[in-house]
């Protein structure tokens, strides 16, 4: 609810996404857990929900499933289970090397192996 109250203090008319000078706009899409208040989403039951239809290209992008409601404008996506944010999904696929200095993109628990 609080996120909802400061989404709509944030535009100058409903459904508009912020002036790029409006810094404290992705901010409070993270405290919405990466949903995009400007197109009515909260965080309810694990996942993004609006009431809303969607009033705008942008706002109807987000319902794609790998959007799901999360700020695009953001950088943030949808991962199955929440959003998230683009550097930190690029992170999440980076390769790793083994000690052999072969590339590996799986963390082996164990030695010896």
């Amino acid at each position: 609810m609080l996120v909802g109250i400061l989404a709509a203090l944030s535009f100058s008319a409903p459904n508009e996404l912020p002036s790029h000078n409006d810094v404290g706009f992705c901010d409070r899409v993270e405290l919405n857990h990466g949903c995009c208040p400007a197109c009515g989403y909260e965080w309810r039951d694990g996942k993004c929900v609006t009431e809303e239809a969607p009033p705008s290209a942008y706002c109807k992008s987000l319902l794609e499933p790998t959007q799901m409601g999360c700020c695009a404008y953001c950088h943030n996506s949808w991962d199955g289970s929440k959003c998230v944010h683009a550097a930190a999904a690029a992170f999440r696929d980076l390769p790793l090397a083994t000690f052999d200095g072969s590339p590996s993109l799986v963390r082996r628990a164990g030695l010896g192996r």
